[in-house]
């Protein structure tokens, strides 16, 4: 029977697929906080699973803001299990500053958690210190909502966005710095570096369920932002973890040559192969610079005259290479 999916975008975003082999249900993308978490209400904090479409909440702006729809996600203790990846993230008490948060903060994965104008998923935000995975829990019950806006709720100060908020590596960078947990023994390398492309792996051999945070500076300014946290059977079978600390990470490519550098992003330790020196680009052909300005030519009349140039370029070239013996004699039957 086919999955029926929720009629609005963005609960239909996180909708379930099975994994087609009889096992467990699969999610795309997992968001929400857990059963019990307090939200603001015109009446209290009220706890997220009796919110109901309609029901009203209080937004970051002081302004109401409408429930219209809610969806809930129950994930058993043995799914837990075979998916890892779905375990709740704990945020301590006290972890981003006095009374942030209070109380501790169960979050799912996926969730966007907003602070300081960053934006990240609370995965990106584990430390294994203040921050970290509960694979222990028995089960884990997850409540998304949607709002008729756009907006931020919040919970003793730590921001979570509901509709549209964007995480982004440089924000989880950003909110991991601010954590100002030491990183442990690092081990790394990289593997391959081409024109915007680094591809490697990271693991922090004393906390190997923190995805390293990386960041990627040209001539000592920073140019792109990511994580270790890519999954590979090859670095599992090695020992390295869970074999989730790869990455692969693209960027726009630096003008000319100079020195790239690979560090985690939160103590500036460089990865072992950097820095990589880069070689300056290769100017472009001289026939796909022509055809370059013969495409910029826009108007008819810059069009004569980019011909006019070239045709006095052609004659210019044809008489040298005459004089010069540039062109051998053809050969005539």
């Amino acid at each position: 029977m086919p999955i029926r999916l929720p009629d609005d975008p963005a609960a239909r975003a996180s909708a379930a697929a099975h994994d087609g082999r009889g096992g467990d249900t699969l999610f795309s993308r997992i968001a929400g906080l857990a059963a019990g978490t307090p939200v603001p209400t015109p009446g209290g904090m009220v706890a997220v699973e009796t919110l109901a479409t309609g029901d009203t909440v209080i937004a970051n702006d002081g302004l109401p803001a409408a429930v219209v729809w809610r969806r809930t996600r129950h994930i058993d203790a043995p799914s837990l299990a075979r998916q890892p990846q779905a375990a709740p993230v704990l945020i301590g008490p006290g972890t981003f500053g006095p009374a942030m948060p209070a109380h501790p903060l169960t979050l799912a994965p996926d969730q966007a958690i907003l602070l300081d104008g960053a934006a990240a998923t609370a995965a990106l935000l584990v430390d294994g210190a203040q921050v970290r995975r509960d694979h222990a829990t028995a089960g884990v019950t997850y409540v998304e909502i949607g709002l008729d806006r756009r907006c931020v709720l919040s919970l003793d100060g730590i921001g979570y966005g509901v509709g549209g908020h964007t995480p982004t590596a440089r924000g989880a960078v950003a909110l991991r710095r601010r954590l100002g947990t030491p990183g442990g023994a690092l081990r790394s390398q990289i593997e391959a570096v081409t024109a915007g492309r680094v591809v490697g792996w990271a693991l922090d051999a004393d906390r190997p369920t923190a995805r390293v945070a990386l960041e990627i500076t040209h001539n000592g300014e920073p140019i792109a932002w990511g994580f270790a946290d890519q999954r590979r059977p090859d670095l599992e079978m090695a020992g390295l973890g869970d074999g989730a600390c790869a990455f692969d990470i693209r960027f726009d490519a630096p003008p000319g040559g100079g020195v790239l550098e690979v560090c985690r992003a939160t103590d500036g330790t460089q990865l072992n192969g950097s820095p990589v020196l880069l070689a300056a680009a290769t100017p472009a052909p001289l026939g796909e610079a022509v055809r370059a300005a013969v495409a910029r030519a826009a108007t008819p009349a810059a069009r004569l005259d980019l011909a006019a140039i070239l045709s006095e370029a052609a004659t210019t070239l044809a008489i040298n290479a005459g004089q010069h013996g540039w062109l051998a004699p053809k050969e005539h039957a």
